[in-house]
């Protein structure tokens, strides 16, 4: 990463709706989830965190990102480093609770187990 490169970050309150249907008055549809993504440049650096906003010199508008944070291609939460990030998190927005709601049903012993070595769960030892 490198100051003027752009990165997105997800604003809660920026909600663009679907395009009503012919004919109706009111559209009952959620906010397009994709939608709340805001790009924004980094505008500066100091030694330890990116500089992120619209302009250096208004101060209200940046915000310090740590380094650190973006190391081995790791993102905070609520940020992502390009529109293919971006349709991953979407993925994941989309499936996460119904994907989880599978897991929850799943009585097969061997396909928990593989599970939870794919996310590196630590087995609770002596407990009930």
């Amino acid at each position: 990463m490198k100051i003027g490169d752009t990165i997105w970050r997800f604003e809660e309150n920026r909600r663009i709706y679907p395009p009503k249907e012919k004919g109706r008055v009111f559209s009952s549809d959620s906010p397009i989830w994709r939608e709340h993504w805001v790009a924004e440049k980094i505008v500066g650096e100091t030694s330890r965190s990116w500089l992120v906003g619209f302009d250096l010199r208004a101060k209200w508008s940046l915000r310090k990102l740590p380094k650190v944070a973006f190391k081995d291609g790791r993102c905070p939460r609520g940020f992502a480093l390009s529109q293919e990030h971006i349709t991953k998190l979407e993925w994941v927005h989309n499936n996460h609770y119904r994907l989880s709601n599978e897991v929850n049903r799943c009585d097969d012993p061997d396909v928990l187990q593989e599970i939870a070595r794919i996310v590196g769960y630590k087995e609770l030892v002596g407990s009930n």
